[in-house]
């Protein structure tokens, strides 16, 4: 690889670093860290049950480095950050919007936010009831007022956890298939408001959420993040 953009790579992982990422990885150095992610030792999945593809992430992003090397070096660093922050998966839920609509989905999205949490979220007793809605739309999803009822149709997935001594619950909808996260997260967001953490999503391609505290909000948006709360949506 090119040294000058072998350097951006490890740069962002030096970063991340500092932003309590890959604390898992503390007896390597970046350049360690980044090695081992493009030949997938430090792997990822983009789906709720943990289940990784046959091709590891790390390769596919040596592939992509490779046939698009101009493209990653103009690309802005925070780009490069979100692209490898995936890999902490301590730190960040991958998840693709489009899955295979089955039970369990509820309970292992709760888990997995739970496993992201720093220690701030940490749901007991997790069960799930899945149901399907038909006609009139759940309002979370905020969907075009244009579509006709019979298109209108997905998935609930109602979770309940113990939390902080309480019973809690949360919803989780898709619309078809194409999953949406934004209401079960604004919830846990304020039953941990507290703490001063909060988790964001970024990076459009998967949904992706993080748990940062206001001030590594705040340096991370300096750096070029680009940085959503579920309120943004409404």
């Amino acid at each position: 690889m090119n040294p000058k953009l072998k350097k951006r790579f490890i740069s962002s992982i030096d970063f991340l670093r500092k932003m309590d990422f890959f604390k898992n990885y503390s007896n390597l150095t970046s350049e360690e860290i980044f090695d081992k992610i493009l030949n997938g030792e430090i792997d990822y999945a983009v789906n709720w049950e943990d289940r990784l593809w046959d091709t590891p992430q790390g390769v596919l992003l040596k592939e992509r480095i490779e046939e698009h090397k101009e493209r990653y070096m103009k690309k802005k660093i925070a780009e490069i950050d979100y692209e490898l922050a995936c890999f902490d998966t301590k730190r960040v839920l991958v998840q693709i919007w489009d899955i295979v609509i089955e039970e369990g989905i509820g309970m292992g999205l709760v888990k997995k936010l739970g496993r992201i949490s720093r220690g701030f979220f940490q749901p007991t007793d997790v069960v799930e009831k899945m149901s399907e809605w038909k006609g009139e739309a759940p309002p979370a999803l905020d969907l075009p007022p244009s579509l006709k009822p019979e298109e209108k149709w997905g998935y609930r997935f109602e979770v309940h956890f113990k939390f902080k001594g309480e019973e809690r619950v949360i919803e989780i909808y898709t619309f078809h298939s194409f999953l949406n996260l934004d209401s079960a997260t604004k919830k846990i967001n304020k039953w941990i408001e507290d703490t001063g953490y909060q988790y964001y999503s970024f990076y459009p391609d998967h949904i992706n959420y993080v748990l940062l505290s206001r001030e590594e909000e705040k340096r991370m948006r300096r750096r070029g993040w680009t940085l959503y709360t579920p309120s943004d949506y409404g």
